[in-house]
């Protein structure tokens, strides 16, 4: 749980670069997407060393590639729905909660579908976009991600 707590503090320290750019330019940087991605697997190297546990080290690495090959399928699926950067930003934030649970990670990517959706009719009902417009997929990742953490600090539950 320590490791989480760690590994979440990583977080905390690019969600708000993350979203003002992706909010500005519709672009996630690289460098911030692939160091949380990196940031989460030392984390989870870390656990997994110290509690001489592999699957510690495995269960996140798998989820967070798993989620982001998901997101990748339905963005080409799609005819590109969904970024690169989103794609990124997915298996990173998933290895950073997979720590905590590889459901948690699930829930958050869930989240952040619903966020998005209810950002989108928001947006289209108020004309601000179009069924065709693009929106950044970035801070309802993230939004997704923290109200995932918080329910599971709230419940206080291994999901």
């Amino acid at each position: 749980m320590w490791m989480w707590a760690v590994a979440l503090a990583g977080l905390f320290v690019v969600t708000v670069p993350l979203v003002r750019t992706d909010l500005a330019v519709m672009r996630l940087p690289n460098p911030l997407t692939f160091g949380l991605f990196a940031w989460g697997l030392l984390c989870a190297a870390t656990a997994a060393f110290v509690a001489s546990s592999f699957t510690l080290f495995v269960t996140p690495l798998l989820t967070g590639v798993a989620l982001a090959a998901a997101l990748l399928i339905s963005g080409y699926i799609a005819h590109g729905g969904v970024g690169l950067g989103d794609v990124k930003l997915v298996a990173g934030t998933s290895v950073v909660l997979a720590i905590y649970s590889w459901q948690l990670a699930l829930l958050a990517v869930a989240l952040a579908f619903i966020l998005m959706a209810v950002r989108a009719v928001y947006a289209i009902t108020r004309g601000h976009a179009t069924f065709s417009s693009r929106l950044p997929f970035g801070p309802a990742i993230l939004a997704g991600a923290w109200l995932a953490v918080l329910i599971a600090i709230a419940s206080d539950l291994r999901l």
